[in-house]
């Protein structure tokens, strides 16, 4: 049999382009996501750059979701750059978005779940014990009294943690021994970049390691990573502007006080 001939001027049916939704950093993005976007378009896609703050939960819309540039419709697939700071509820609100695109069968790279459990740390340390991961002593807990008492436990003659809540408004940084600890104290913030947990630990080490006493070393740390997420707002950035931030991170004289429990 012979293949059946083409007509003239007859063209194979080009395959609609994927429609993309890139969901990028609050107020615009950065390098990462615009060569995304490039890559994407690259291959063929048609990417809209936007955010989960401007999406939305909408019944009007056939599909429930309103997402920029979508009229209504749901994407064939989302890349998800950045979900942006914010509050529980608003940090809900988008989450609540990812996980609604998944269910209605859209593609998502970094879906919700994946992003909940690389955000939560013990939730994260709780898979890699349960896949027989190596992980090290965790115990995760709420207070500074419940704090004290796991740094303890693990038999070490210090123990830095950092980030307990104390109320709403306040989170604390610790150093334990197992005969004394002490606390230094700052305003919970809106925003702040990522990384500050490393950045302690490091400052705190190179206090000590030129001499510092353990609660001058916890001053100077603690003070330097809150000079540090103030210049983050100032810059409006998730990354840790150490350039920015230098000064701050070098000074010597502490802006916060370490207090003995």
């Amino acid at each position: 049999m012979s293949a059946r001939p083409l007509s003239v001027g007859h063209r194979p049916r080009r395959r609609p382009a994927a429609r993309i939704a890139l969901l990028v950093e609050e107020g615009g993005g950065d390098w990462h996501a615009r060569r995304l976007r490039e890559a994407l378009e690259a291959r063929g896609a048609a990417v809209v750059t936007t955010t989960l703050k401007a999406c939305a939960f909408d019944t009007r819309c056939v599909s429930g979701l309103d997402i920029p540039g979508f009229d209504g419709e749901l994407p064939d697939g989302a890349f998800v750059r950045s979900v942006s700071t914010g509050s529980l509820e608003q940090i809900t609100k988008r989450l609540g978005i990812l996980h609604a695109l998944r269910e209605s069968g859209v593609r998502v790279w970094n879906d919700a779940r994946a992003i909940e459990r690389c955000v939560d740390k013990s939730t994260a340390t709780f898979l890699f014990h349960k896949a027989g991961l190596p992980t090290p002593p965790t115990r995760a807990v709420e207070g500074l009294e419940a704090a004290i008492v796991a740094a303890r436990r693990l038999a070490r003659p210090l123990v830095v943690a950092t980030s307990i809540p104390v109320g709403k408004k306040t989170l604390a940084t610790m150093a334990i021994t197992p005969r004394a600890a002490w606390t230094c104290r700052v305003a919970r913030r809106a925003h702040a970049p990522h990384g500050t947990g490393d950045l302690l630990s490091a400052l705190f080490l190179a206090h000590r390691l030129k001499g510092a006493a353990i609660p001058v070393a916890l001053e100077k740390a603690a003070s330097g990573v809150d000079a540090l997420i103030r210049a983050a707002a100032r810059h409006k950035t998730n990354e840790m502007p150490l350039i920015a931030a230098q000064d701050a991170l070098t000074r010597t004289t502490a802006t916060l006080k370490a207090i003995e429990l």
